[in-house]
């Protein structure tokens, strides 16, 4: 999906998720690296809860390497870049 900036827009963080995830290959072959699980949960969903733990309220998140699997995350005020 292809996102355009729009005016007035404005997060509480923006999360870099868009690189390859090279140095945690085979693991990463198939799954981006903020999908991989820590104790059962994504990385990107822990970062996220702990985000919302601390009043960050909006979030964006960039994407890139398998984008169309980190964006089937439906997550609450959360913009895919």
């Amino acid at each position: 999906m292809l996102y355009m900036y729009q005016k007035n827009q404005s997060f509480d963080s923006i999360i870099l998720a868009g690189g390859f995830g090279k140095r945690l290959s085979p693991l990463t072959d198939s799954l981006p690296k903020p999908m991989l699980p820590i104790a059962e949960v994504s990385a990107l969903t822990r970062i996220i809860s702990l985000l919302r733990e601390h009043n960050f309220k909006k979030s964006a998140v960039t994407t890139m390497y398998l984008a169309e699997k980190i964006e089937s995350l439906k997550l609450e005020n959360v913009e895919f870049i």
